[in-house]
């Protein structure tokens, strides 16, 4: 397989592409900030199941407090086996004076050597990818390295056979200012929902759809119990990324990581749902007014996930690129949510953060201000309707825009001007983005012309630049009015077009009289 088509292959290969063509599309008048550093695993393969979780890839760099950082990355696991051993991924940050950074955690159970899916690019290769955006909170060098936990059965593959790199890690560019970031509450590995003593460091809240409450979908960071967050654009960002992680695990009989009224009988596990749980995600970013009403809703594509009884722990992954930010009366605010659904299947657990040494978040999200612009906004795409086709070429390049496809099509519109266009006038894209529209070729709407007289219709027909065609017919229905058209009333035809009219050629001395 050629390295082009494994790089499509891969999620954040297919954001890298994303970068590249983007960054080609740019106009001076908006900045995009510069793409992150690529850290490789060096190694071709890892084993793991050693005492400590071994160092995939590692950086350091200099914070200053309130920087804010992108630390993620690519675990790409093999296993030798036909079992689902626990795999997992994460990226984990220190600084001076002993600090270290919450884990920003990914786990799957992998499927087996053969294993196929969504998560798994080739047969076997299960691939993880953990995220973690942190904020200093002093100045000096902070160290960030990603790792690999698992058994004995599986390993970490650092390339593949092309010599492209499957395992790595990825830092900011430079300090990503006023990043965003949003978790759900803690939820213990019991999946206990409600303070116990096996909660070491603090309540447990862990959420289930399905389950004892029998609920079927929620908004995640807006309906969780967690705090409400609202996050404040720069004043000279144009544009927005945001991406989130939502881990999950289905409840059938056989888990231990379920309480009992959230979960599956044995009897619904073997005979009635067999294959695990069904749900429908997708992440959404709200621009809000100043009056917190919603200004402008942008959101992922929606995914149809199945969380199978052999992975038992599955992440789902959301991204979005270059969104906008609209005037809303002068508010750069947003909230961001994670919308989850469940479809069928066996009760569905909401894996949240953990505490302790080794604190985790399995279950979260993130926004940066990705492109800059002198006035802190990039410009809408121009209203195009009723404009000739030069006119419409430069406005739409005084936008920032490129003209992309130019069509013809039959209307009533004066010849040569706009009719319809895509994307429509006032959404923002990034700058360079095509815009297409349609001309008309110019036309009239044929009107009725039954029962007028002969003389009437030919009137109207020349009246609308088109060409009467007559013939008469002796019906002495009405004589001397029109019996038939064709084309008929409401049909648009180009100016030009010939009219066929038939005439009742009936008088009062060849219908009446014998």
């Amino acid at each position: 397989m050629s390295v082009i088509r494994r790089v499509l292959a891969t999620f954040w290969g297919g954001v890298l592409l994303a970068m590249t063509i983007s960054a080609q599309l740019m106009a001076q008048s908006v900045t995009r900030i510069p793409a992150p550093k690529f850290i490789p695993m060096e190694a071709d393969r890892v084993g793991l199941g050693g005492k400590t979780d071994p160092v995939l890839a590692e950086t350091s760099f200099k914070m200053n407090p309130g920087d804010t950082w992108r630390v993620f990355g690519r675990v790409d696991i093999v296993s030798s086996t036909d079992g689902s051993p626990l795999a997992q991924g994460y990226t984990e940050c220190t600084g001076p004076d002993g600090f270290v950074s919450q884990r920003g955690d990914t786990n799957q159970n992998h499927g087996g050597k053969n294993a196929s899916g969504p998560s798994y690019p080739f047969p076997g290769e299960l691939s993880l990818y953990p995220s973690l955006l942190i904020k200093a909170t002093q100045a000096g060098m902070y160290t960030c390295r990603l790792s690999a936990v698992g058994n004995n059965d599986l390993a970490v593959v650092g390339r593949d056979y092309d010599g492209l790199s499957t395992t790595w890690l990825m830092v900011s560019a430079e300090a990503d200012i006023g990043g965003g970031w949003w978790q759900n509450l803690p939820c213990d590995e019991w999946g206990d929902p409600s303070p116990s003593a096996s909660h070491q460091y603090a309540p447990s809240s862990c959420l289930y759809l399905d389950g004892a409450t029998n609920q079927k979908e929620i908004y995640i960071f807006q309906d969780d119990g967690s705090p409400q967050h609202l996050w404040e654009a720069a004043k000279d960002a144009a544009f927005v990324d945001a991406s989130g992680s939502l881990l999950l695990t289905t409840c059938h009989y056989d888990t231990s990581s379920c309480t009992s009224d959230n979960t599956e009988g044995w009897w619904n596990y073997i005979f009635e749902n067999p294959g695990g749980t069904w749900v429908r995600s997708h992440l959404e970013l709200l621009q809000v007014e100043p009056d917190g009403e919603v200004c402008h809703t942008t959101q992922s594509r929606d995914q149809i996930t199945k969380v199978g009884n052999t992975p038992h722990h599955y992440e789902i992954y959301h991204s979005m690129r270059d969104v906008p930010i609209y005037p809303c009366n002068g508010s750069r605010t947003f909230r961001l949510r994670l919308f989850l659904k469940y479809l069928s299947g066996n009760p569905v657990k909401i894996d949240g953060s953990s505490y302790g040494p080794d604190a985790s978040t399995f279950t979260h999200a993130y926004a940066i201000n990705s492109s800059y612009s002198p006035d802190g906004a990039a410009p809408p795409v121009p209203n195009l309707i009723g404009l000739n086709e030069d006119q419409a070429r430069e406005s739409i390049t005084e936008s920032g825009y490129a003209v992309s496809t130019v069509s013809s099509s039959l209307s009533t519109a004066p010849a040569g001007t706009v009719i319809s266009q895509n994307p429509t006038n006032g959404v923002i894209n990034y700058p360079g983005t095509g815009v297409e529209f349609t001309v008309s070729t110019g036309g009239a709407t044929v009107p009725n012309l039954l029962s007028l007289s002969e003389r009437s219709a030919i009137s109207e027909i020349n009246a609308l630049g088109l060409v009467p065609s007559v013939s008469f017919s002796k019906a002495c229905i009405n004589p001397g009015d029109v019996l038939t058209q064709s084309p008929l009333s409401g049909t648009v035809v180009s100016t030009g077009s010939t009219v066929h009219i038939t005439v009742d050629s009936g008088t009062y001395k060849t219908c009446i009289l014998k």
